[in-house]
């Protein structure tokens, strides 16, 4: 019966095998595209899952309010992970922690290293694998556990248990253990890890509740109650300043931190899970038109097994059986399409990840994998299969064995055109949508940042680089590869301190009103190293004594302080006072998605430990490379010993919107394969159209049709039905990008042009993939197609 059944699938692939093979590699390439998706979606899903206690790890978010808008802050006061220790039962383990990129030597080797410094109770939290050592004397402050690939790249083969690196070049660190590098999908990424009391050393103000600064983590107990934590932990911090006299603490579960990232006024509002969601539902989208082409062409191809249908329900077979029989058949097809699917995702998975920036690895005979696949070409096999299967039989055996045509019903023509419209409307949509979220990125980085972000390098500094910062800048400008430097507590793009309108108060100020000012302290280079301008006063003097006490603040600050925003202002925090000498043009910093907030800048050299990045603006002309060697060789020379890394301000920006690059490039490959699968059918199609015609094709051009008209005659049928697919995907699309777009406070406007862009783009390839047939059969010869008549 089995061996019955694949010689009757076998013919009718051969009597079709020109639909057939359409057939297959639609599939394929939708089954391909979605496995790619679900690979990633997968991934994401599965992030911070490694670790086994993740259902129960939260890091803590501190929520202020500043003028009626929540801000929600990864950081709390230094003193607080202290405070909760003991005193909220829910709460098993607390660990402070803090990333951070520092210099480590031995011998002659020295590179920066990314890691994290923490609370021992890291590892009783986190169980990372340790393959040498243990962390039993992480309690000394001079304890250090490396990752594989920092302990191969310093020592080795060798043993590095007991050895010793110096960081920054200050202070020796005995390894203690080596723990297995961490895969790509968790948040926590490190090749060391040392005692956080080195951290609160270096700054010694995180000691202070009046201030925070650092990231905490605690670990509840299963079943703890998150509200009432939430609420102890409120309740222990509002009393501590008056900064969090209306401040409130949440938990900010694991399990989160990577699908809902996103705040808004201090509540969790989605984040990448709105990605997920989106390119999931597309992957869907792409399986279900590559299921409509099949449905298409296996009912436009009914014709050719009537007499078989017939002749079987004349010999006694049941309708349920035909139907087994076209559902098995078309599982058959899948399932050959899926063995092709899984060829296109190992040879496109490079790529892929390229694409998306991450590590996927394809293996189709792992449990999940397999059983992935196997579920996608079920299903791919009884959607697909399903209306052929049931239209097929329901052939009337008297009808098909007189020897006519089947003429297929009305219904099912306009289901097939329902088809095709339903094809290219969600190929249209995603036209649209990859063109608006091209724009909306070109928008935001075409928006003037206030400065020229070209030719621009910036390096963090050693301490103590700062200290000898002018004769460095005199060596930069005499090398002939700098137009000017700068130094500042901040690296371009950024500025990390902040104070708040409580605290910093002027003239008229309403001190019932919080607002949140960041504050800046760079050298008076600086203006002119980035191409900030001002609008009123002057810039910092270079003798230090003669501008003491004296700041500079933005527009939005000057706005912000109403009448007293002018020269010559005054502005005062506790016992200091600060006279306003200079507002700068408002230029964007730290979220360049949203307005420009308040700033004020001071200078103060006499504490160059707060000064920790270098910014250069390389010199119009010459050559890049031979710049930044001139730059290096410099800086070397000031700060011999250590590694120079320059970071290019353009590329830090670009890096900006990787998300959102990255999903206009998804978009735009999705919506390739989409309108690739609908023109596979639309293909088949025509030329199924263009066969059942032929006759009166040669009739037509016996009575004189010309080949244009004829052409345009098979062609306008499927351009009708692309306008229509046109006219259902403007509002649908127009609707999706307009509640996207919402999402950011800086936004591209919806333009007329990009539907109409959209709409001649799908008519123009549907018009190429119909002429070729359309023209084909108008040039056929009408002597040899009207000689059976």
């Amino acid at each position: 019966m089995f061996r019955n059944f694949l010689k009757t699938t076998f013919r009718a692939f051969r009597r079709s095998s020109g639909f057939g093979v359409l057939n297959i590699v639609g599939l394929a390439l939708g089954i391909a595209c979605a496995g790619l998706i679900f690979m990633w979606v997968e991934d994401e899903l599965s992030f911070d899952h490694l670790y086994p206690k993740h259902d129960n790890l939260f890091s803590i978010r501190m929520n202020l309010d500043y003028a009626g808008k929540i801000e929600s802050n990864t950081v709390v006061p230094g003193p607080m992970p202290e405070a909760i220790r003991g005193t909220i039962p829910d709460i098993v383990n607390v660990m402070r922690m803090s990333w951070s990129r520092d210099l480590f030597g031995l011998d002659d080797k020295a590179t920066y290293e990314r890691g994290c410094f923490v609370d021992s109770s890291f590892f009783s939290m986190f169980q990372p694998a340790f393959v040498q050592g243990n962390a039993s004397g992480f309690t000394n402050p001079h304890s250090l556990v490396l990752s594989e690939k920092m302990a191969n790249k310093f020592f080795g083969s060798a043993n590095p248990l007991g050895k010793t690196l110096r960081i920054n070049r200050q202070q020796d660190f005995v390894v203690i253990g080596v723990v297995k590098d961490q895969p790509s999908n968790v948040s926590i990424q490190f090749d060391w890890l040392a005692p956080v009391s080195n951290w609160v050393h270096r700054y010694p103000w995180l000691n202070s509740w009046s201030t925070y600064g650092i990231n905490t983590l605690v670990e509840l107990r299963p079943g703890a109650n998150l509200a009432q934590v939430n609420r102890q932990l409120t309740a222990l911090l509002q009393p501590r300043d008056q900064l969090y006299a209306h401040a409130t603490c949440m938990l900010y579960a694991m399990n989160d931190w990577r699908l809902y990232d996103n705040f808004t006024n201090g509540q969790q509002n989605g984040g990448r899970i709105t990605q997920v969601r989106l390119f999931s539902v597309i992957a869907w989208i792409i399986l279900v038109i590559a299921c409509i082409n099949f449905m298409n062409l296996s009912t436009a191809r009914a014709g050719q097994r009537a007499r078989e249908i017939g002749v079987r329900k004349t010999l006694g077979a049941l309708r349920k059986t035909l139907i087994r029989q076209f559902l098995a058949e078309t599982l058959v097809m899948a399932f050959i399409a899926l063995l092709l699917a899984v060829g296109l995702i190992a040879v496109f998975l490079g790529g892929f990840n390229d694409l998306v920036g991450k590590q996927l690895v394809f293996n189709p005979l792992t449990p999940m994998h397999l059983v992935g696949l196997l579920s996608i070409g079920g299903f791919c096999g009884l959607i697909a299969g399903s209306y052929p299967a049931f239209y097929l039989s329901s052939f009337r055996p008297v009808e098909v064995l007189k020897g006519q045509k089947v003429n297929l019903r009305k219904g099912a023509g306009y289901i097939r055109k329902g088809l095709v419209v339903t094809q290219f409307a969600v190929s249209i949509s995603l036209i649209i949508c990859t063109v608006i979220i091209y724009q909306q990125v070109q928008h935001i980085k075409a928006r003037d940042l206030g400065y020229e972000k070209q030719r621009l390098v910036y390096t963090d500094m050693p301490a103590g680089m700062a200290e000898h910062f002018n004769a460095m800048r005199d060596d930069l400008l005499t090398s002939g590869a700098v137009e000017d430097a700068a130094i500042s507590a901040s690296p371009a793009l950024q500025m990390w301190m902040t104070a708040t309108s409580n605290q910093l108060t002027w003239e008229g100020n309403d001190l019932q009103i919080k607002r949140k000012i960041n504050v800046e302290s760079f050298s008076p280079e600086y203006l002119h190293t980035m191409g900030l301008t001002l609008t009123a006063g002057r810039n910092f003097h270079t003798d230090v004594r003669s501008d003491s006490g004296n700041v500079l603040i933005n527009e939005t600050m000057a706005k912000v302080m109403g009448k007293a925003g002018r020269i010559g202002a005054v502005l005062s925090s506790g016992r200091y006072s600060y006279h306003v000498i200079g507002i700068i043009k408002d230029f964007l910093f730290n979220d360049l998605y949203a307005p420009v907030v308040p700033l004020m800048v001071s200078y103060d050299p006499e504490t160059s430990a707060n000064y920790g990045f270098l910014t250069i603006r390389l010199r119009a002309g010459g050559g890049l490379a031979d710049n930044l060697a001139r730059v290096e060789a410099v800086i070397k020379k000031h700060n011999p010993g250590y590694p120079v890394d320059l970071l290019f301000v353009d590329q830090q920006f670009n890096d900006r919107f990787q998300l959102e690059t990255r999903t206009g490039k998804l978009a735009a490959l999705f919506s390739l394969l989409a309108i690739s699968i609908s023109c596979l059918g639309l293909f088949g199609l025509a030329a199924y159209t263009a066969e059942r015609r032929t006759k009166e094709m040669g009739i037509r051009k016996v009575l004189g049709a010309s080949v244009v008209s004829l052409a345009a005659m098979l062609s306008n049928e499927f351009l009708r039905l692309v306008a229509l697919s046109c006219a259902i995907a403007f509002p649908l699309a127009w609707w999706g990008m307009r509640q996207w777009l919402q999402d950011f406070a800086y936004r591209t406007a919806i333009h007329w042009w990009v539907f109409g862009l959209a709409g001649g783009a799908a008519l123009l390839i549907a018009l190429l993939t119909v002429s070729f047939q359309a023209v084909r059969a108008a040039l056929s010869n009408p002597v040899k197609t009207l000689k059976s008549e």
